[in-house]
């Protein structure tokens, strides 16, 4: 089957195959203890705590809040906005980012786009919420969907490829654990948020300001993890 696969030719470069195989399947990371991967090896600890932290700053882009609610956040900021269009627009964006996202993830640094990317979402953010208190609201949803675009080529993609490159297979684990329950809360208060006094602009703000925390800790935290091996 491997000759096939591979085209082999010579029984040298089948055993090559075999060993190379047999040496990545078996890594120790898989061994790896839940307390090793937290708390008591500093080999996979510090990596460990990052990840969980980076996939916490990652969901706290408020970008599944903009996502899920899009259609409410559009009819919040304006009546005088078509909310299906808008929606539609929302999803496009997002898909053709996307697509621009294998050119950014090949060519540059994680860390560089992780420090660029939540810049971007930052500034989004709070442009977001300015034009939305003074009524520019074609000007913010063209915010919503610069902030898509920075997402989805920045932290949309890296968080996941820098995670499954530096964790070990519990503390990858526990990081998608706690994407999802962050996405769950995030969830069940977005909406309320954005009814309360704070509205929909001091919503934003808060991810502005999320964003630009999670800017701080790449800077002092990460370590590029491009071109590396194990």
């Amino acid at each position: 089957m491997l000759r096939k696969i591979y085209r082999i030719e010579t029984d040298d470069e089948l055993d090559q195959i075999v060993r190379f195989i047999k040496s990545t399947i078996q890594k120790e990371t898989t061994k790896v203890t839940y307390t090793e991967a937290f708390c008591t090896d500093p080999k996979y600890r510090r990596a460990s705590w990052i990840n969980v932290a980076d996939i916490v700053f990652h969901e706290l882009t408020g970008v599944n809040s903009i996502m899920i609610f899009s259609h409410t956040i559009i009819k919040d900021i304006s009546a005088n906005l078509n909310a299906r269009m808008g929606t539609i627009y929302i999803g496009l964006v997002y898909f053709l980012a996307a697509c621009v996202s294998v050119y950014t993830v090949r060519t540059f640094g994680r860390r560089t786009l992780l420090l660029v990317g939540h810049s971007g979402i930052a500034v989004c953010h709070c442009a977001i919420g300015v034009l939305t208190i003074y009524g520019y609201n074609l000007e913010a949803l063209g915010g919503i969907l610069v902030f898509l675009f920075f997402y989805q080529t920045t932290t949309g993609q890296i968080a996941w490829i820098y995670a499954a490159e530096t964790c070990c297979d519990v503390s990858l684990g526990v990081s998608m654990y706690t994407l999802y329950f962050t996405v769950f809360i995030l969830t069940l208060t977005t909406e309320p948020m954005m009814d309360s006094r704070m509205q929909p602009q001091g919503v934003f703000f808060l991810f502005g300001g999320f964003s630009a925390i999670a800017v701080v800790f790449v800077y002092f935290f990460f370590k590029e993890s491009k071109h590396l091996t194990d």
